[in-house]
């Protein structure tokens, strides 16, 4: 399995397509859809950091629930919780 991204192949197989009498467009192709890949994996880089962030507060205040006088908390909250990091975790 090659390790570039499947955009970048695919830019590749079209400049193989196209010849040379279209190569500065290819070109110009692969390179955008490289740049777009990268910014892709940033942004996705990015949300995974806020989520294990999130999943991070979640799990101290499912620990700490235990102790939560249920007059003190809206009702199913411990449920939320508990779901909200089994989503996180699957």
């Amino acid at each position: 399995m090659s390790d570039k991204p499947e955009a970048l192949r695919l830019a590749e197989s079209l400049l193989l397509c196209w010849g040379d009498s279209r190569l500065d467009q290819a070109a110009t192709e692969l390179r955008r859809l490289h740049a777009a890949n990268i910014d892709c994996i940033d942004h996705f880089n990015a949300i995974k950091a806020e989520r294990d962030e999130l999943l991070a507060v979640l799990k101290e205040l499912q620990e700490s629930a235990a102790y939560w006088s249920e007059y003190e908390v809206p009702i199913g909250i411990v449920d939320r919780i508990n779901a909200a990091i089994a989503k996180a975790e699957a």
